[in-house]
């Protein structure tokens, strides 16, 4: 009897070292996909920064653009006085 009690304590060892293991491997893989969570968020965050500053800077040409063509107009209206 005392046999089996033993033998049945190590079974409970070994599967209580098994299943810390497994846990031990389950948390390094959520904190792994965290990781590469925060990159891949990090990174869209730099592209919307990216876009947002191109966007500004089209902008500001357009309205350079515009600014310019309004006074070639006026020049060319002038001009035709």
């Amino acid at each position: 009897m005392k046999a089996k009690a033993k033998a049945d304590l190590e079974e409970i060892k070994s599967k209580l070292i098994v299943e810390r293991h497994d846990r031990e491997k389950e948390t390094s893989d959520h904190a792994h996909m965290l990781r590469e969570i925060q990159r891949l968020l990090s990174d869209e965050r730099r592209a919307k920064d990216q876009l947002e500053t191109a966007l500004h800077e089209a902008e500001t040409k357009i309205k350079q653009v515009k600014k310019a063509l309004r006074t070639t107009d006026l020049y060319v209206c002038n001009l035709e006085l």
